[in-house]
């Protein structure tokens, strides 16, 4: 009674198949990963703010000019010497 081998080798191509096979599925998690990211700052909860922020903060005067008080108060005078209230 001798060992059980058999006499043609096993293919090794299920080794590369592995391989691919976990290279494709690492791909997909990093985009599915990456939408859900994505979906996650744009939600209307997030993505509003995120936006003001942007926004405002890419339109400002000064460099770190948000919300500055004395800017407030020259829209407030302006406001109050036009006739009809507006600026």
């Amino acid at each position: 009674m001798g060992t059980n081998k058999s006499l043609n080798p096993r293919p090794y191509w299920h080794v590369d198949a592995k391989w691919l096979t976990g290279i494709l599925l690492l791909f997909l998690l990093n985009i599915t990963f990456l939408i859900f990211i994505l979906m996650q700052v744009t939600a209307p909860e997030r993505g509003i703010a995120l936006l003001t922020v942007t926004l405002a903060s890419s339109y400002s005067a000064e460099s770190g000019g948000m919300d500055v008080s004395g800017d407030i108060e020259i829209i407030r005078q302006k406001i109050a010497e036009s006739p009809n209230g507006e600026w």
